[in-house]
């Protein structure tokens, strides 16, 4: 598979892992409201859908870790010339720097800049889903009224790998991300030198962060959010190298 086919991929297989994590808390409501009645429907398709959703999640992963190496070779073969991976389109990388640790530090600093820019949007959905379901659930719990099973329901589903879990990981990749990118651009500001130990430690310790990060969270980017964000920011970026001196 391709760089963009992979990523593509894992994107449509988290959209669907997130749709059948949805389809089995409905079931699961469902099934508490009607429990004589759906039981022995509801209870096959339940245990089809769970397996089926760990299936998904675990291919997910490894389709997003599997395109972030082949953009991680691409990078690297666009920034020191080498010829590693896949070629980008001519426009991926926008600066004009030759090929160097300093290409390389440039290019980061631009990916980490889109990469944040689309985590912000992305970060107010989650948020806010979880903060309701963390408030419903406290409202809950403070009526004696409300039976277990309801409660159980409501923290498995707040506790789980798409609400609470799935928004921990995104701020994570969010704070990692703004460190990287921080360091990156205080380091331009200071003249940006590559070429001596400290400049080289920095370019390597940078690129090489960022894409653990990246590995770390395993999560797709929403590609209509960054095709939506995409002329304001790099119009951003191409102000921000105009004033860190980044050709």
């Amino acid at each position: 598979m391709t760089l963009g086919e992979t990523f593509r991929a894992a994107a449509i297989c988290d959209r669907v892992s997130t749709a059948v994590f949805w389809v089995v808390a409905t079931l699961s409501a469902l099934l508490l409201l009607f429990e004589s009645f759906l039981t022995s429907i509801v209870q096959p398709i339940l245990i089809v859908a769970a397996i089926g959703g760990i299936g998904i999640g675990i291919a997910t992963t490894l389709l997003q870790t599997r395109g972030n190496s082949l953009l991680r070779e691409s990078q690297l073969s666009n920034s020191l010339g080498a010829n590693i991976g896949d070629a980008v389109r001519p426009d991926y990388y926008n600066n004009d720097l030759p090929n160097s640790l300093g290409r390389l530090a440039a290019t980061t600093l631009e990916n980490t800049l889109h990469t944040l820019r689309v985590l912000s949007r992305m970060l107010w959905r989650e948020r806010t889903v979880t903060l309701v379901y963390l408030i419903l659930f406290v409202l809950l719990m403070a009526f004696r009224w409300t039976s277990l099973p309801w409660l159980l329901l409501l923290a498995q589903t707040l506790f789980s790998t798409e609400v609470a879990w799935r928004w921990f990981r995104m701020e994570r990749f969010s704070f990692r991300t703004n460190q990287v990118h921080n360091r990156l651009r205080q380091f331009f500001q200071q003249g940006g030198k590559t070429k001596t130990p400290n400049g080289i430690a920095l370019a390597l310790a940078t690129f090489t962060d960022y894409e653990c990060a990246k590995d770390e969270a395993a999560l797709p980017l929403d590609t209509k959010t960054f095709d939506k964000l995409n002329p304001s920011v790099s119009a951003e970026w191409d102000e921000m190298r105009r004033r860190l001196n980044i050709s």
